[in-house]
């Protein structure tokens, strides 16, 4: 009886030992990530940094996306690699040229790369999921379903609004932005704290936009864009607050 005590003793043990040493997935995808980038072999680093990428579902197209991805990465060498929470109200789903773009793998947070020689703020962002079927982490690559064939190439759309006093006044709002699949997408506005806001988007047109300021001096000014071309730009003086377009 002792015997099969003691055996039993050494086995939890060696158990025991075995669960430290396996390494979280995180520093399992630290270490990728590291090695991939630091390879000094043209073609192994193109095979290390390809490898990190969920490369499954793609189109002849989206597969020029990944290409894109993986040659942006081969640029860097060693690089600080850290974790992030996805974004507050990320959505990583699109409507572009008639086509439902989405990743192929549902984030779960965000890779922060840092390379050595950069200045502070300098990074490169990617979102990272869990691999089907495993532990480890990867990055989902980037892939698109027709959702409205023959639709309208999108135009580039871009709302400005800037409010003007001191301290920066306050203000929000919103703009309805048609899609390519004949959907609506609200997007939201607001200061940010410094007063101004840029959004730029790909879509078909700007349908509408509210914009409110909690204005005591100062100015506030909303500019809309497609493509260059300014189609709405008005300004209004405190004790004035309030901008619509259409």
């Amino acid at each position: 009886m002792m015997r099969i005590a003691i055996l039993t003793i050494f086995a939890t043990s060696a158990l025991i030992g075995c669960s430290a040493d396996k390494q979280s997935p995180e520093v399992n995808f630290q270490e990728r990530i590291s090695t991939a980038l630091t390879s000094s072999n043209g073609d192994e680093k193109r095979s290390a940094v390809s490898a990190l990428f969920y490369q499954v579902g793609l189109d002849e197209e989206t597969k020029k996306y990944s290409a894109r991805s993986v040659e942006m990465l081969m640029q860097m060498s060693q690089s600080n690699i850290s974790f992030e929470p996805l974004p507050a109200e990320v959505d990583f789903l699109h409507i572009v040229n008639g086509y439902e773009i989405r990743p192929n793998l549902q984030p779960i947070g965000m890779i922060v790369l840092t390379e050595e020689s950069a200045s502070s703020g300098n990074n490169t962002k990617l979102p990272y999921a869990q691999k089907p079927g495993s532990d480890d982490l990867i990055f989902p690559s980037t892939i698109r379903r027709l959702v409205k064939a023959n639709a309208a190439a999108d135009k580039q759309l871009q709302i400005i609004a800037v409010g003007m006093a001191n301290p920066p006044p306050r203000f929000s709002g919103w703009c309805d932005i048609l899609l390519s699949d004949g959907s609506t997408r609200k997007m939201e506005l607001s200061d940010q704290g410094v007063g101004n806001q840029t959004r730029v988007i790909r879509g078909q047109a700007i349908r509408s936009c509210s914009l409110t300021g909690e204005l005591k001096s100062g100015w506030l000014k909303l500019t809309l864009m497609e493509d260059q071309e300014t189609i709405f730009e008005k300004k209004v003086n405190s004790p004035d607050s309030q901008i619509n377009f259409r």
